[in-house]
């Protein structure tokens, strides 16, 4: 917000980014993600010119209510990895994939190849991390498709594979036994189409993650207390939490059933070794949702575990 002092942002791989009026485009009038026009204003995100998030009642997406121009946002995230050497938003690595693997390794099986598609992961670290330390034990090659403008990993071992898009579109008649869309979704200003093809490239019984910021209940909360966050917009374009995960899946794609093996906080990106005191508040604000569930909501982002499973037949429909 221009003139505002902002206090906090809510994440420390990116900051906002005051927009002026010719840089974002017209007010949208229906959902990024389900297109329904059935949406509710529930906080302001910049003032002068204004911009809003809107909530949709029939999925759940909480949107901005302007979308920047794409030279605007080819701008903005020009110099991203100039900043980030690591080139992926996990402070630690090992720990995201080991925290994958244990999210999905009681629907693995052994086999010959197995094949992962990190969209919007970098240099593709987190999907080789979990291919080496975890996928060779049952599997004998591991095919990693990344798609990012970052330089990806060379691999030294010589049953892990990696091949680079730069973007969605390219990535053509091929299927993935794993989807990871880990921080990426929030950066898209109109998701819709993106993630039905992810859904359209899983195999039967792929699996899907996804990790995506949760900050609606903190920003209002603060508003309210007269401290200014910074939402992050306009990298942050859409806020996706819990009713958006556990309700939306089956309702918006279809064809496929698709069952939730685990929806909750998402891990602490940041390391206590990069930044301790943030972490730690990072844990200490997560640890009660264990305990309320669906009554607390400060939680700062989400992730699900999603897999796909039979065709859904038209008598099932």
């Amino acid at each position: 917000m221009k003139g505002d002092l902002k206090l906090l942002t809510s994440t420390i791989y990116h900051k906002g980014k005051f927009l002026l009026e010719n840089e974002l485009m017209p007010p949208e009038k229906s959902c990024s993600f389900c297109l329904s026009e059935n949406r509710m204003k529930v906080a302001n995100i910049q003032k002068n010119p204004d911009v809003y998030l809107y909530e949709c009642l029939q999925c759940h997406a909480v949107s901005a209510s302007r979308m920047p121009f794409k030279e605007v946002l080819d701008l903005y995230y020009s110099s991203y990895y100039d900043k980030n050497r690591s080139q992926v938003t996990a402070g630690n690595i090992d720990q995201f994939a080991k925290h994958l693997y244990n999210g999905f390794s009681k629907h693995l099986s052994q086999g010959d190849t197995f094949s992962i598609l990190d969209f919007g992961g970098g240099n593709g670290s987190i999907a080789y991390a979990l291919a080496k330390d975890y996928l060779l034990k049952s599997y004998k090659n591991v095919s990693i498709a990344v798609i990012d403008y970052a330089g990806i990993k060379e691999s030294d071992i010589p049953t892990i594979s990696l091949k680079q898009y730069q973007s969605l579109s390219q990535i053509d008649g091929e299927e993935f036994n794993l989807i990871i869309a880990s921080a990426i979704l929030e950066h898209i200003p109109y998701p819709e189409a993106d993630i039905r093809k992810l859904f359209a490239l899983l195999k039967e019984n792929g699996l899907f993650y996804a990790r995506t910021p949760y900050i609606l209940p903190f920003y209002s909360l603060l508003q309210r207390l007269g401290v200014q966050i910074d939402f992050t917009f306009p990298a942050h374009l859409h806020d996706l939490g819990p009713k958006f995960w556990n309700k939306t899946v089956n309702k918006l794609y279809d064809n496929y059933k698709f069952r939730t093996l685990r929806s909750g906080p998402s891990m602490v990106e940041t390391s206590f070794h990069q930044d301790f005191v943030r972490a730690l508040v990072a844990h200490l604000f997560k640890w009660p949702w264990y305990l309320f569930r669906d009554f607390y909501g400060y939680i700062g982002g989400w992730e699900a575990f999603i897999i796909k499973s039979e065709l859904v037949s038209a008598y099932d429909k």
